[in-house]
């Protein structure tokens, strides 16, 4: 077998790490391997596939990072907001809205084919 290597960005070399199976195959369609990062032209022509090319895939992961300290407490908090309640007591906890605020403010949320409204 022919062994080929990618140097890979931080990001997307810790992504692959977290996401592959350590014992089988596992088929994934990394954009930020699949389009060149370095160019610009590229980019331009494959953007406006990318709503396509989720539109129709089987599964979607959206890497969004390393865990960091807070991003467990917000993604909690994001699934319980759908408890009126909770969304309500979530109004006056700073500290959860500061960790919300910071997932949302990572990278991914800045792609240009992200939109809110197709995530929620």
């Amino acid at each position: 077998m022919d062994k080929h290597y990618l140097k890979l960005r931080e990001n997307p070399y810790s992504a692959l790490m977290r996401l592959r199976y350590p014992n089988r195959a596992r088929i994934l369609w990394v954009d930020a391997i699949c389009i060149n990062q370095n160019d610009v032209k590229q980019q331009e022509q494959q953007i406006p596939f990318m709503a396509e090319i989720y539109g129709q895939a089987v599964n979607v992961v959206a890497w969004l990072g390393k865990v960091t300290d807070d991003s467990d407490e917000a993604f909690k908090a994001i699934s319980l907001a759908k408890d009126t309640a909770y969304l309500h007591s979530l109004s006056n906890d700073r500290i959860t809205q500061g960790a919300i605020l910071a997932l949302l403010q990572r990278p991914w949320f800045r792609r240009i084919w992200v939109s809110v409204n197709k995530i929620i």
